[in-house]
């Protein structure tokens, strides 16, 4: 099992992801976008990402929703916008794979700070996937 640590509102919070059986990478659910998909993903890699997105500070809902989806798009934008940076493009599956781990971000916070399952998890990947790939250049969704 693979797992990450952070500090979100100066309470421990910790996510854990499932590890192929013979390589050991951590497992991504992509079943978001196909039944059974399912993406391997470095440590190092992973890490990374979830160093990026992981937010510091979630804080409280004003009208008793969960405050983490829409600090998770702020997030998202960011890695979007470091990624675009880095390499002049971002890939369909780039952001397919963030929206992933911002759902698993999600999801651990649900059951850590709220004590309840995060039932959302495919309407809300399509949500933040759509929101960002509709805004998204052509030029960046090339390879150069």
């Amino acid at each position: 099992m693979y797992k990450y640590s952070h500090r979100i509102d100066s309470q421990e919070f910790l996510i854990s992801v499932e590890e192929h059986p013979i390589d050991k990478k951590p497992l991504i659910d992509m079943s978001y976008l196909r039944d059974g998909l399912i993406q391997t993903i470095s440590d190092q890699e992973l890490k990374e990402d979830f160093k990026n997105l992981v937010p510091a500070n979630v804080g409280k809902g004003m009208f008793g929703e969960s405050p983490i989806e829409p600090k998770m798009l702020d997030q998202l934008k960011r890695v979007i916008e470091l990624h675009i940076q880095k390499y002049n493009r971002i890939l369909q599956s780039d952001l397919g794979t963030y929206v992933a781990e911002s759902i698993i971000i999600i999801d651990a916070y649900y059951k850590q700070f709220l004590n309840k399952e995060f039932e959302d998890k495919k309407k809300t990947f399509n949500t933040l996937f759509n929101f960002y790939y509709q805004q998204l250049p052509e030029k960046w969704m090339n390879v150069q």
